[in-house]
């Protein structure tokens, strides 16, 4: 018998959490190098041979950074990738995307 999923709620206060203890006041070193309305995106792809895990946190820690940073997985949880294999992809404030 598979556990239950935790909640969105769930799922996305401990992101919050998180973010509050490991990012606290922000990212001084992109608030001092990176201009705020810089844009940019990033793709996530596999190093090595793997399964897909967590794309729902990894979609709600930049949901809860930045609430216009666009994130679009491109696999599901639990499909196997080979080496190269995209994942997912952000599109955002580059200070987000960093923070994220």
């Amino acid at each position: 018998m598979r556990p239950a999923e935790p909640s969105r709620t769930t799922v996305r206060r401990v992101v919050e959490l998180a973010l509050e203890e490991d990012y606290g006041r922000g990212d001084l070193t992109s608030a001092s190098c990176i201009p705020e309305d810089t844009y940019g995106a990033a793709t996530f792809v596999a190093r090595r041979a793997c399964v897909v895990a967590g794309l729902g946190v990894a979609q709600a820690v930049f949901e809860s950074v930045d609430a216009e940073v666009r994130f679009e997985a491109q696999r599901r949880d639990g499909e196997r990738l080979a080496p190269g294999d995209a994942i997912a992809s952000v599109w955002g404030r580059a200070r987000s995307l960093l923070a994220g």
